[in-house]
């Protein structure tokens, strides 16, 4: 693993990791982010009472739970995030995760590691498609992905699309936005690994970030898996599902396993998302070739897709 220097700095990072205690991890990215600009630590406070996928962190009342969790991860699943660092099929993959530790740990800046030259998920040195390929757009939001595609790829690159979407407002936007366009499908559906129904929480208030829970929402969501839903052979999954993305992979395990589909899959949501996901794909299907790629914001490291083909 100690070829070239990023090797090495990821080696020395993780066997850091496996060493020394939570405890101690969590009190080096605690002295990291409190040399941070106040600006920037409230900047960091506000986002996460925001968005809770990864605890809270208010140190003025000593709340350092988002710390302690990410400490945890790193400490706890060393082997994986090894494991991770070798299957990674290209060095802007493994830059890309020494980066997001590096940041969790030390709050260093993600800005050299985001993607500037393709639209998120559609990387040509790695992304190939054609007239044949029938998307599924997980999370489809109002559009914003599909018609990325076919900016990408041309409008005659594509057999059929599947658009998955959950709130109703976004839904009636993503149907306009993509009506004049042949051959896609807009579904009011979210994809688990069950059919259920549950509730759209939006208690946020950010409407791109709505997701499903158990209990406390009114508006009510209907949940199929991928397998039941779609009997076509599918060459292309696309999913940003604000925290639901294993279940929904776990409900693709038949496209997986038969047809091995293009993935671009959201690895961010969750603190052990970045490693727990490609091992859940690998162990559906272990032919798979894993990429990760960045595009989201300098101070935190959101935005990362794993890409796998």
């Amino acid at each position: 693993m100690e070829e070239y220097q990023i090797d090495k700095q990821f080696h020395d990072l993780m066997q850091l990791m496996q060493e020394q205690s939570i405890d101690m991890i969590k009190t080096t990215m605690l002295h990291s982010f409190r040399n941070l600009s106040v600006a920037n630590q409230t900047i960091l406070e506000n986002y996460f009472d925001k968005y809770p996928f990864w605890g809270t962190l208010h140190d003025a009342s000593s709340d350092h739970d988002c710390l302690y969790k990410k400490a945890k991860s790193l400490h706890e699943n060393a082997e994986s995030y090894f494991w991770l660092y070798e299957h990674l099929s290209d060095y802007r993959s493994k830059a890309t995760l020494l980066g997001v530790l590096k940041n969790w740990c030390f709050f260093s800046s993600m800005n050299p590691y985001r993607e500037k030259v393709f639209d998120d998920y559609f990387d040509l040195d790695i992304m190939h498609c054609n007239q044949n390929e029938v998307l599924v757009d997980v999370g489809a939001f109002t559009g914003d992905t599909t018609l990325s595609y076919i900016k990408t790829y041309g409008i005659n690159n594509y057999k059929k699309i599947y658009c998955y979407e959950i709130t109703p407002s976004i839904f009636t936007t993503l149907h306009d936005n993509l009506h004049q366009f042949k051959n896609i499908e807009c579904r009011q559906l979210g994809l688990s690994d069950s059919q259920e129904t549950l509730f759209l929480d939006n208690s946020n208030g950010v409407i791109s970030s709505n997701r499903v829970v158990s209990t406390g929402g009114d508006t009510h969501v209907q949940l199929t898996t991928l397998d039941d839903d779609v009997s076509d052979p599918v060459s292309f999954i696309k999913m940003d599902i604000e925290g639901s993305e294993q279940k929904a992979l776990r409900g693709c395990r038949k496209h997986i396993t038969e047809e091995k589909p293009k993935l671009a899959i959201a690895v961010y949501h969750d603190n052990d998302d970045l490693w727990a996901i490609p091992k859940l794909i690998h162990g559906m299907n272990s032919g798979y070739r894993f990429y990760l790629r960045y595009s989201g914001l300098d101070l935190y490291p959101t935005e990362t897709t794993l890409i796998a083909i």
